[in-house]
Order: structure tokens, then C-alpha cells, then sequence
């Protein structure tokens, strides 16, 4: 065989367990000995390889490959973030791999067009992969892939990061196992002398002190499956002294959609989403801005609904928040003020989940004093076990670079308390609502939202746990069909029901966990249920709610024999939907003005047993406007009603609160304002005129004239 020939297979060899080594320690994170071995290997091919055309083929390849067997999640990425189909997104995936891949492929095989054959491969194989790594950052922003990042559970590559920091421990590791790999290929022991400094840190370097773990005490962090479900209680009291200071909950937690920008909160009042509770609170929301835009924010919030502090996220993930290439979409305005928020009694590090991936956005608030790193997280589109490995890896080798212990709320995923020399303290369940918590007295415990205790949440290792192929869960992935804004199971229907548009989740009403059950009224089939409450929610235009006819809406709402109704949408209290429901004894209440995007208040009375007009005064305006609140009987209605037909035009005029299509507000005695519809149109000569149409022409002059189109009030 000639020598040629045997290069050949040699060179064919070696890139294949490069290749091979690399997929093992992306996708076992238990095996992170292979990533040594995976430079070993690179550093004999590139020993032995004379083309610059094969440095970058086998370089590509074998970091291609990594991806697709350690990124399982990236299909879920594609699916949610672009909204493509299983081929469209496998599709797409080869150009993510290509755009992975290529920027080591480049770096690499610029190094080795300048150093081959003159300098050794072991001091510059590193300075090249870092830069690769550096050049992949500056594309994506993501730095999920870096190789030290399949180290998070080698206690002596922890020590050295600890010591170090980020880019001399992944020089030291890089440069000895590329020495190594170049002795083998070359057959000569002096190639391995540049090991030594890496063996001689491992084993110098000291253990890595567990600094800052008091600052966690205090702390209880949300996991959640939902977007509507509330808490009952707070997780409480177990002793004198536990105390609770800070509850952490996940990105974009709840649709309350206020106005609110970045810095003290100007005094700005949230309403309660966990009431009677005597804790600081550190959510994400997404805000409006008034000067056009949406921010997603880490917000600060006292007991009271005062919010003390925001900031929003600024570095945004490439597809889901930003474009690349074209793909994607600018979701958020980019924040400006430093990750730093004072909470709960301690300096806090917020992060808005993709934010963990850029090591820059963490260490400037660890620079401005954060004590705590905290993680505010949506996880749906990395719910496999290897992108929940990932992301605890990332959370790990923060915490131990920056020298601060960390905690991840996380929605759709797992919630999380590691320390500063990045031992996992606790873990919480998968696809349920609850608060993970974690104390020296106590340790790792996990209560659910009525605040009872649960076994499930998993205690400190002494070393770094992964939460993927080694654990085994019975219960289904969260994904958008399993867990994911879905009810739990409960011995009874929920009491109240709530109807509203399957493209406009967001604007479902937010309940105690497992009080109410969400109906997509395009799908609604009446099949024998039963409620005491029906909710209306989301977007109306009268005569339309939620695109629906008020007939059926009327139908739908009557399907369930209610005893109180909530129209919980912009112009709600509308004669239209009330003469659809006179006369069925039931309880009205709506709103005869624009309701905030976050719906109207509802106090924890209202989810309580009793009487429909009891409960029905717990139901209030944000902005303390006052409500429609009527028991539906006819006769009434209809008297208001023939009372706005004696309007004068002028009268008629000075009630138009909507002009498009136009409505004046009247007076129902004991019930209070609500809308009537003034209508035109065109009539031919043997139209009837309606009584809408006779107050049309007192507004307007002629029925044949459309009303004029005004901004909406």
C-alpha cells in the first residue's frame, strides 16, 4: 500500500473521530473527556494534512455534525420561531449548520495556511478555534456551542474557569490537547511538553470558594406551564426563620402589557397577580412604550404592585427576536440600562433569557455589584432533554466564571438554584406550576401554586447534575400540544369558563390555577357543559366579539347556564349583546369603553363561591371607570332603550362616545352605562327604518350619509 494511500486513510481516520468524538460530548454532556479527545484528533489530522481544501472540509464537517447530534432542539426552533413545517424547518436546518459551521472552518484553515509546517500545531490550533468561536458570536450571538461549554461537569476545568476566566482557560485546555494530539501524529514526545501548563493549574489551582450562597436564602423561583395561571399562595413559612423575599418568575410571565419603560418605574402601579402575599416580586412582561414599540423587560415589583426598577433586553436571539439573513423578525426595541436591579434586599443580575448566551450583557451587571444572577427564562423552544442540559451547562459556567450563584425561572421548562463554584443545589419538575426554593437549613424544596408541598425537586450533587439522557422522567416533554397552557386535571369542571379567539391567546383571563377552562370560541361545540361564570375575552368590535356573530356568542355563552357573565372586552356593555341575553336571569357585567390589553381586575372573591351579584363586585376597571352590572332582565333594557329613541339629534350628539361605527352611552337606572349602536345605511324605497336607523339620520341628518371616520376615543 503506498504511503500516499495510507495518508489518505490516516487523514480520513482521524477527522472521523475528531467528528465523532465532538457529537459524543455535545449530546452526553457525562462524557466530556471526548472533547478532549475530539482537539487530540484535529490536532493529528492538521499535523499530517498538506491542503488547505481538506483543513476546511474536515473542520466543517466535524462541527456540522456536532451540531445536528447535540442541537436535537434546533427543529423546535424552527418550528415556533419561523412557523415552518417538520420538512420546511429540517430544511432551514442545513443552513443553520452551514452558518454554524463555517466560521471555525474559515478561522482554522486561515491558520493553517500561515503556520503549517513552521509553527507547531498546539500553539496555534487555539488561537484559531477561539477565534472561530469569537467570529460565530459576532454572526449569531449565541455562544451555546463554545467548546469549553462541554466542560460544565469537569470539576477541574470549573476550578480553572473559576481562576482564569473564559478565554485563557479555553487556551490552556485547547493548547493540551492539541499537544497531545500532534506528539501521537508525529511520533514525537516533545510536541507534548505544552500539556504541562494545563496539568500543573488542574493541580494547583485551589478549590473554588462557594461565595455569595446566603444571598439565595430568601429566594423562591416559578417554573410554569402556563401564561394564565395564578398562584393561590406563595410558598410559605416552614420555621422562624424562613422567610420569603423574592419570588423570580419567567420571561414574559403574564399578558399584563403595561406602559413602561426602562429605569425607576416613574410610580407605576402593576395589579396583583399573587395577592396577600408580603414578598418583592422580579417578573418579565412585555411593555409598551409611549413612544411607539414594545420592550421585554425584567421588571421589579414590590408587595404592593409598585414597580421599583426595569430594564429591557438587549441582545436579542438570532430568528426568534431578530433577523438574519432575512429570516425572522425585530421583535423588541433593544434596552439600554445595565442589567442591575435592587429586589427583595439584594442586588440582582436580571436576565432575559437568550441574554444567558452572551457572556458580555452578565458581566457588566456582576462589574456594577449584582450579587445574584438571575435567569428569566421561556424554554419551549429548547424542551428536549438536550437543550435543557444546554441550558443548565450555560447557567453553570456563568455562575462559576462570574463568581456569583444563579436560579432560572423558567416557563415550559425547569427551574434552577446552582452556586458560584457550579454545583447544581436544585432542580425542579418538568411541565408543572410551582416555586423551586433552596436554603442551607432546608435544602432543595418545591411547593406548588396553592402552596403545599410536593416532592420532586431534586437536591445538590457534589457535582454538577445533567438533566437530559441521565434523567429519566415518565411525564411527556413540554411542548406546545403536552404541558404548555394546558389545565391541570382536576376531580371537577372549573367554575368559570372562559370563551376567547384561538388567535388571541394573550387576551385570556388570567385565574387562580385551575378555576377556569379556555374554550377557543372558533371551535366551541355546545356539548352539555357547565359554569357557574362564562368570561368573554380578547378583542371585539361591536356588533362583532372575538370575529364571532353576537347569535353566537349568545348561543355559546348560554351553553354553559351560567349565573354571572364577564365581557371582558373593548365596548362589552353594547345593547346588542345585552338584548341577546335579556330575559336568561343571568348577571351582565362589561365595560361601555376600551379596556386595557391586560383585561379588567378581577379580586380573589370573584373566584370564590357565592351569589352572581356578589361576586360580580369584584370585578373592576384598571383604571377605576366604572362597569355595566345588570341582571339581565328585559323589560328594563327596553324602557332605556325607548328612552334614547326620544333623544334630540343635539342630545344624541353629545353621547357619541364611538364614532366608527357609532354608539352613544346611556343610562340603564341601577345597572349603569352602556352602549346603543346609531347605524346607517343605505335603504332602498321599500326598507323598513329601523329604530337604530331613526337615530342615525337625528345624528347625522340623512341615513344615507356615513357617519364621519374619527380617531377611537
Amino acid at each position: 500500500m503506498s504511503e500516499r494511500l495510507v495518508s489518505r486513510w490516516f487523514l480520513a481516520g482521524v477527522y472521523t473521530g475528531s467528528a465523532v468524538a465532538l457529537c459524543l460530548a455535545t449530546a452526553e454532556p457525562r462524557l466530556w473527556p471526548c472533547a478532549w479527545l475530539a482537539v487530540a484528533f484535529a490536532a493529528a489530522a492538521l499535523a499530517r494534512t498538506p491542503a488547505v481544501s481538506i483543513v476546511f472540509v474536515g473542520t466543517w464537517l466535524t462541527h456540522a455534525a456536532a451540531l445536528m447530534v447535540g442541537s436535537d432542539w434546533l427543529l423546535l426552533v424552527n418550528e415556533k420561531a419561523l412557523d415552518m413545517p417538520g420538512g420546511g424547518s429540517l430544511a432551514f436546518l442545513l443552513l443553520e449548520v452551514t452558518t454554524w459551521a463555517t466560521p471555525l472552518a474559515l478561522t482554522v484553515s486561515v491558520g493553517h495556511a500561515l503556520a503549517a509546517r513552521r509553527v507547531p500545531v498546539a500553539l496555534w490550533l487555539p488561537i484559531a478555534w477561539g477565534a472561530g468561536e469569537a467570529l460565530r458570536f459576532a454572526v449569531l450571538g449565541v455562544d451555546l456551542g463554545d467548546w469549553l461549554m462541554t466542560q460544565w461537569q469537569a470539576p477541574l476545568v470549573l476550578r480553572m474557569l473559576g481562576h482564569l476566566g473564559w478565554w485563557p482557560t479555553t487556551w490552556v485546555c485547547l493548547t493540551a490537547a492539541a499537544s497531545m494530539g500532534e506528539a501521537i501524529a508525529l511520533r514525537s514526545p516533545r510536541f507534548a511538553l505544552a500539556a504541562l501548563p494545563a496539568v500543573v493549574l488542574a493541580v494547583a489551582a485551589p478549590p473554588l470558594p462557594s461565595r455569595g450562597v446566603e444571598a439565595l436564602e430568601g429566594l423562591a423561583v416559578a417554573h410554569t406551564r402556563s401564561t394564565v395561571d395564578l398562584p393561590h399562595r406563595l410558598p410559605p413559612a416552614e420555621g422562624t426563620d424562613d422567610r420569603l423575599d423574592l419570588v423570580v418568575w419567567p420571561e414574559d410571565a403574564y399578558a399584563l402589557r403595561p406602559y413602561l419603560v426602562e429605569g425607576d418605574g416613574s410610580g407605576t402601579q402593576l395589579e396583583p397577580w399573587a395577592p396577600g402575599a408580603h414578598a418583592d416580586h422580579l417578573i418579565g412582561l412585555t411593555t409598551a412604550s409611549p413612544s411607539g414599540g414594545q420592550l421585554n423587560q425584567a421588571v421589579a415589583v414590590n408587595a404592593d404592585g409598585l414597580v421599583l426598577g426595569a430594564r429591557a433586553k438587549r441582545h436579542m436571539l438570532p430568528l426568534a427576536e431578530r433577523r438574519v439573513f432575512g429570516f425572522g423578525d425585530d421583535r423588541w426595541r433593544p434596552g439600554r440600562v445595565a442589567p442591575l436591579l435592587r429586589v427583595g434586599g439584594t442586588r440582582v443580575i436580571p436576565i432575559l433569557c437568550g441574554e444567558l448566551f452572551s457572556r458580555a450583557v452578565a458581566a457588566e451587571g456582576r462589574r456594577a455589584g449584582g450579587e445574584v444572577l438571575a435567569v428569566l427564562a421561556r424554554d419551549q423552544m429548547m424542551g428536549t432533554p438536550r437543550g435543557r442540559a444546554a441550558l443548565l451547562a450555560v447557567q453553570v459556567m456563568r455562575s462559576v466564571e462570574l463568581g456569583v450563584p444563579s436560579v432560572r425561572a423558567s416557563y415550559a421548562g425547569e427551574a434552577s438554584f446552582v452556586s458560584s463554584d457550579g454545583r447544581v443545589l436544585a432542580q425542579s419538575r418538568i411541565g408543572t406550576n410551582g416555586f423551586l426554593r433552596w436554603d442551607r437549613a432546608h435544602g432543595a424544596r418545591e411547593f406548588d401554586f396553592r402552596g403545599a408541598r410536593v416532592d420532586g425537586a431534586r437536591p445538590a450533587n457534589d457535582a454538577p447534575r445533567v438533566t437530559g439522557a441521565s434523567h429519566v422522567d415518565d411525564r411527556p416533554h413540554v411542548t406546545a400540544t403536552s404541558h404548555v397552557d394546558t389545565q391541570p386535571e382536576t376531580p371537577r369542571l372549573p367554575a368559570v369558563a372562559v370563551l376567547h379567539a384561538a388567535d388571541g391567546p394573550e387576551f385570556r383571563t388570567r385565574c387562580p390555577e385551575g378555576r377556569c377552562a379556555y374554550h377557543p370560541i372558533e371551535h366551541f361545540e355546545c356539548a352539555g357543559q357547565h359554569a357557574d361564570t362564562v368570561v368573554l375575552a380578547g378583542h371585539a368590535a361591536p356588533p362583532g366579539y372575538l370575529g364571532a356573530s353576537v347569535a353566537d356568542i349568545a348561543d355559546a355563552i348560554q351553553c354553559f347556564q351560567p349565573s354571572l357573565v364577564v365581557v371582558d372586552t373593548c365596548f362589552g356593555a353594547s345593547a346588542e349583546l345585552l338584548e341577546a341575553l335579556a330575559g336568561s336571569d343571568v348577571f351582565v357585567v362589561g365595560a361601555p369603553f376600551l379596556v386595557p390589553s391586560s383585561g379588567l381586575r378581577y379580586e380573589p372573591g370573584f373566584f370564590e363561591e357565592g351569589p352572581a351579584d356578589e361576586r360580580a363586585q369584584h370585578v373592576h376597571d384598571p383604571h377605576g371607570r366604572e362597569l355595566f352590572r345588570w341582571r339581565a332582565a328585559r323589560e328594563p333594557l327596553h324602557g332605556a332603550l325607548r328612552d334614547v329613541e326620544r333623544w334630540t339629534p343635539s342630545e344624541l350628539r353629545d353621547r357619541v362616545v364611538r364614532r366608527d361605527p357609532t354608539y352613544v352611552r346611556a343610562e340603564l337606572a341601577g345597572a349603569g352605562p352602556f352602549l346603543v349602536p346609531v347605524t346607517t345605511r343605505t335603504q332602498d324605497a321599500h326598507a323598513t327604518t329601523t329604530a337604530a336607523n331613526r337615530r342615525a339620520r337625528a345624528v347625522w341628518g340623512s341615513s344615507n350619509a356615513a357617519p364621519r371616520r374619527l380617531d377611537r376615543p
